[in-house]
């Protein structure tokens, strides 16, 4: 939720934002002109917030998503950090593996990336602290609640919507969430 000085607005379920007063919108995903979206921005920019706008939000949350989910599911695979998928081996590997998987998902989705997704999210990696490991990791050490169903699982469910193997993604699973398929 956004608490803002002119209304209030509510993320919900399927990319729909409900407004002042409860209104329901449009789907707003590739419309930045929209009048909602252009309040939001105005007041992120009255609390100090540069927002960012993009026509292409399915596009760049699967994108971000393309790094978040493997280094979650390999660093749950191997215990690994960061400083694991900056040099040659079996953790850069099957990140590496997990990227190319969902790479595959986006393009068969309909959606794919403007980018090399495997060299954009390296150069990322390459940018964290060595130490740096992912919630899913520190989740599964304190015995919590974990995002393994929609970090892991979810990648496999996708595979086979959409028709694209997930065999990183399915070895992993079989480890973390005892999945077989």
């Amino acid at each position: 939720m956004i608490r803002a000085s002119r209304g209030e607005l509510h993320y919900e379920k399927g990319t729909e934002l409900s407004g002042d007063r409860g209104r329901r919108n449009r789907r707003l995903d590739g419309d930045v002109t929209s009048p909602v979206l252009k309040q939001v921005e105005q007041d992120l920019r009255d609390s100090g917030i540069t927002p960012i706008f993009t026509d292409q939000v399915q596009r760049d949350t699967l994108q971000k998503f393309s790094f978040v989910s493997p280094m979650a599911a390999a660093g749950a695979y191997g215990d690994w950090s960061a400083g694991d998928y900056k040099q040659d081996g079996e953790a850069r590997a099957l990140f590496i593996r997990c990227v190319k998987e969902i790479d595959a998902l986006a393009c068969a989705m309909g959606i794919p990336f403007p980018v090399d997704i495997v060299k954009t999210n390296m150069t990322i990696m390459n940018g964290l602290d060595d130490e740096c490991t992912a919630s899913l990791q520190k989740d599964l050490k304190k015995g919590g609640t974990t995002e393994a169903d929609g970090l892991i699982s979810e990648v496999i469910r996708m595979g086979e919507r959409f028709g694209v193997e997930t065999p990183a993604y399915r070895m992993i699973a079989e480890k973390i969430c005892g999945f077989r398929g």
